[in-house]
């Protein structure tokens, strides 16, 4: 039941390869988001919150198990925010100006 809204993600990203409806590469190799460009990352922040809500209401409730999971919030937080502070760059492989 978990995973029905993944497949139907990954049917409808599967169509867009053709329409564009999520995404769409150009001659240049630029990405860019179709009418359902966001639902990618609505989709993974809805799973990033289940999994957080199922950990947190399992857990002892001891900090050895509530502080890894509040680092897991971070990384899922930092992860689905990045895109939008990094703009276009962030979606370009091997961009120099982000390199360390």
């Amino acid at each position: 039941m978990f995973f029905i809204p993944a497949i139907l993600l990954t049917i409808i990203d599967l169509v867009s390869v053709f329409t564009g409806i999520v995404f769409s590469v150009d001659e240049s190799g630029t990405l860019h988001r179709g009418p359902l460009g966001y639902l990618p990352y609505i989709m993974v922040g809805g799973y990033a919150v289940l999994l957080v809500y199922m950990l947190l209401k399992r857990s002892n409730k001891r900090p050895a198990e509530i502080i890894p999971i509040m680092f897991l919030c971070f990384a899922f937080a930092s992860g689905l925010i990045m895109p939008f502070i990094l703009g276009k760059d962030y979606s370009k492989p091997g961009n120099k100006k982000y390199r360390g």
